[in-house]
């Protein structure tokens, strides 16, 4: 399989990303605008890094539409029950 420097580019922009939602906590905190930022950063970064991996899994048989399918329903229910969370 030929590499495909399109994923190379995609996980650099995401751990960009990570650092600057590290940074916007570190500097900011978590509360107004930068707040607002970082939780979205937050929202998709690492559920992204995970269906790139698991894209890139040969020894998985399902097909790319079925595993992000199971990923994205699986993300869902835990995202929406860390955000119900007190």
């Amino acid at each position: 399989m030929k590499r495909d420097f399109k994923f190379d580019n995609i996980k650099a922009l995401l751990i960009f990303l990570v650092v600057l939602g590290h940074s916007l906590e570190y500097l900011y905190g978590v509360k107004g605008t930068y707040g607002a930022i970082r939780a979205v950063i937050y929202s998709f970064h690492m559920p992204a890094f995970v269906l790139i991996s698991g894209y890139f899994d040969s020894r998985s048989k399902s097909s790319v539409s079925e595993v992000v399918v199971k990923y994205l329903v699986t993300y869902l229910i835990f995202n929406t029950l860390f955000a119900i969370s007190p």
